[in-house]
């Protein structure tokens, strides 16, 4: 499911999104058309509004560019953590 797809289904628009996350309308158009980036805390804010988990928010991400879920939706905030080991 795409995170548009995500946002229809729970009746969040845009701008409630941008509102709830303290950016622009814009900067949530460009995350749904797969060529805006999140921060963690924003992913985690969105998740909560969404009432799903970051990990859906990743896969929604991951929905509009066909990318690898976590490098699309944190882009360099990823790459950065990729020597962190995960338990």
């Amino acid at each position: 499911m795409s995170l548009k797809q995500l946002m229809k289904q729970q009746g969040v628009t845009q701008q409630c999104a941008a509102d709830y996350l303290g950016v622009h309308q814009t900067r949530i158009s460009q995350i749904c058309c797969g060529v805006g980036e999140l921060s963690l805390q924003q992913a985690t804010l969105l998740a909560k509004l969404l009432g799903c988990s970051v990990d859906e928010i990743a896969r929604a991400a991951k929905c509009e560019t066909g990318e690898s879920a976590n490098e699309n939706l944190f882009g360099n905030q990823r790459r950065g953590l990729s020597n962190v080991k995960q338990g």
